[in-house]
């Protein structure tokens, strides 16, 4: 499923003023930069997208505070995946045929599995990286970095 891509935390749009959109693995990535680097609630139209990681800024960074990051994470890959169960469910509702269903959705777009979350630190800086598959098998990562205390993803 395509979607439009964010740049600077905008629409992106091309020389010609049209919207870009962004779809398989990369929707991916940036569905993931956008879910774990905004607080909670940050998505007036599904509430439970974000995390809660604002909430261990300016801790001394420590294995208790990696493993608790790492589960705030994970919370939120869980969520992101039974969101896109969700929306399949209503799409093969909708059209009553799975393979239907299933194909405009795209499945280049949707996770089939996470491969890897990793958690470490840099001294001020706590690096994320998560490896996902998707449907179609395309195997994938992304890289995000919390810095001092802000959010700045850096995405692979």
């Amino acid at each position: 499923m395509k979607t439009w891509k964010i740049s600077g935390g905008d629409v992106a749009s091309n020389p010609k003023a049209r919207v870009e959109y962004v779809d398989g693995p990369n929707k991916v990535v940036q569905d993931l930069r956008n879910w774990i680097l905004n607080d909670i609630g940050y998505n007036k139209f599904h509430s439970q997208i974000g995390t809660t990681l604002d909430s261990y800024v300016g801790q001394p960074v420590s294995s208790r505070l990696l493993a608790a990051i790492r589960d705030v994470i994970r919370t939120a890959l869980n969520t992101y995946l039974e969101m896109q169960m969700d929306d399949l469910k209503a799409r093969i509702e909708e059209r009553g045929d799975p393979i239907t269903a299933i194909g405009m959705a795209e499945p280049s777009s949707m996770v089939k599995s996470w491969t890897y979350l990793d958690v470490n630190h840099d001294y001020t800086t706590i690096i994320i990286r998560i490896g996902f598959r998707t449907f179609t098998d395309d195997y994938d990562e992304v890289v995000l970095s919390l810095e001092n205390g802000l959010r700045t993803g850096e995405v692979s």
